[in-house]
């Protein structure tokens, strides 16, 4: 996975994570509000980063070169059918490998903001994520308000409806991280 000026996004690659149905690719990451590339292909596609712990293939090779995506196999018209899934909806989409030694590119955007809690005291994002939000959110959580189910899945979608430690370790996490 690469951000919206391709640079790759930590965590964001998987080389063969095993699976009940053979060998499945899987990155499970919390992103912030942007534009993301998915590289996705058949064996070994590969750029200058190293593949993750437990990744069936952590030891393939890699190019030698920054901002170069390669792959090695020959072969054509194969299905690459991927999910991408949010807080509140799931996109499972079919897509072909284009050419030999191809990659097929997917491009995605990701809005809003967990941590983004207040803007001047109103309770609506501002797209500013501050010490207002840090103060909202503490005040919100104590008195058991609405505001603070941030968790199970999210505010963009229908929250949970329990505000539990769940919602205060995603709003620090996402606090911490900027979004």
């Amino acid at each position: 996975m690469y951000n919206g000026e391709f640079f790759p996004v930590a965590g964001g690659r998987s080389d063969d994570a095993g699976g009940t149905s053979g060998n499945r690719s899987t990155i499970s990451l919390l992103l912030g509000p942007g534009t993301y590339f998915l590289a996705i292909s058949d064996a070994n596609t590969a750029d200058d980063q190293r593949s993750l712990f437990g990744d069936l293939a952590p030891l393939r090779p890699i190019s030698d070169y920054r901002g170069v995506l390669v792959n090695s196999s020959a072969a054509t018209n194969l299905t690459l059918n991927y999910s991408i899934t949010s807080s509140d909806v799931s996109n499972q989409i079919r897509a072909v490998k284009p050419e030999r030694y191809g990659v097929y590119f997917a491009v995605f955007t990701v809005t809003g903001c967990v941590a983004d809690v207040v803007g001047a005291g109103i309770p609506i994002p501002d797209g500013i994520v501050d010490g207002n939000d840090f103060i909202a959110f503490f005040n919100a959580y104590a008195s058991g308000d609405p505001l603070a189910d941030v968790a199970d899945p999210g505010p963009s979608g229908p929250q949970d409806g329990i505000i539990d430690g769940d919602d205060f370790i995603a709003f620090i996490n996402a606090y911490a991280a900027g979004f």
